[in-house]
């Protein structure tokens, strides 16, 4: 064997071990859902970590300030990962509240993996302010001042009133609650296509707007195969949901040519979620639209017919 044959096969060799020192690499990421939010409005932080199958990571710990809230976290558990086998994907979703304006991000985030610290990275929360741009503080509480400066003669009145409004509060929950008992029915959320016909009506004046509706559009379309599966595959990437929902197409007897378009509609979404494309409104709401019939036919108790109708 030549030498150049030599240095050739110990050059490809090199290649192959740092490929796969690089595919078992950890890897965590965070995003908010939606991107943009305004000040106390609830948005939900998605935490997935890419490890090696079989590492056990450490429950994470969000430490905020007190410009945050947290109202809710919950573990997605761990996948595996259908491209690559040594993979695993853990995941963890936190509902969180922001309270300043601004670009908001979480710093200096960590997750133990074994002996491993796996640096996180976190996209960033646009958060938009409620007050007005000549207002710099909290406006004041109306109706403190004229209870303050309350002539003494009309308090009696005023806890009369008081009163006759507290039995009329009464009155009207204890009717409520009879007719409640006497006709007591489930409530059912809205089922995914309404709520993107809804948001197909909603304004989509800037950038942030476009983006969050494609946000809605893949949870909400994702979501309606899966209340067919009765399954929650939110943890999923777009891709491994479009594998692991192949029953739910079938079921809904979407033909190859439909099943074209629903995946060209998720890669453009993604395209928009995580890139730099940003269609026009118009564009938007055809998505929406395409969407909104996707979702129908998804959804499980409707047939062909039914969506024909």
């Amino acid at each position: 064997m030549s030498v150049g044959s030599r240095c050739i096969r110990g050059l490809a060799a090199l290649l192959l071990c740092a490929t796969a020192s690089a595919a078992q690499e950890s890897r965590a990421r965070l995003e908010f859902d939606p991107p943009s939010a305004e000040v106390g409005e609830v948005v939900r932080a998605t935490l997935v970590l890419a490890h090696p199958a079989g590492a056990r990571p450490a429950e994470p710990k969000l430490a905020l300030d007190d410009s945050w809230l947290i109202l809710d976290t919950t573990a997605g558990g761990t996948t595996s990962d259908p491209a690559q086998p040594t993979l695993a994907r853990s995941l963890w979703r936190f509902e969180v509240v922001s309270l300043e304006p601004g670009e908001r991000s979480i710093p200096d985030l960590t997750l133990s993996l074994g002996e491993e610290l796996v640096k996180v990275e976190c996209a960033p929360l646009l958060v938009r302010s409620v007050l007005r741009e000549d207002e710099d503080a909290p406006r004041a509480l109306k109706g403190l001042l004229e209870l303050a400066t309350t002539d003494k003669a009309a308090l009696p009145w005023i806890w009369i009133g008081a009163l006759v409004a507290l039995a009329a509060a009464l009155a009207t929950w204890l009717a409520f609650r009879l007719r409640a008992r006497s006709r007591a029915a489930p409530q059912v959320a809205p089922v995914p296509s309404l709520r993107l016909a809804v948001l197909e009506a909603r304004p989509l004046d800037t950038a942030e707007d476009v983006q969050a509706a494609h946000f809605a559009l893949t949870r909400l379309l994702r979501e309606a195969a899966d209340l067919r599966a009765g399954r929650d595959r939110s943890g999923l990437t777009d891709g491994e949901w479009r594998d692991a929902a192949e029953s739910e197409f079938d079921a809904a007897g979407l033909s190859g040519e439909d099943r074209a378009a629903l995946v060209a509609l998720l890669s453009r979404s993604e395209q928009v979620k995580y890139g730099s494309e940003r269609p026009t409104h118009w564009a938007t709401r055809e998505a929406l639209a395409s969407a909104r019939l996707f979702a129908v036919r998804l959804e499980p108790g409707l047939g062909r017919k039914e969506v024909a109708a």
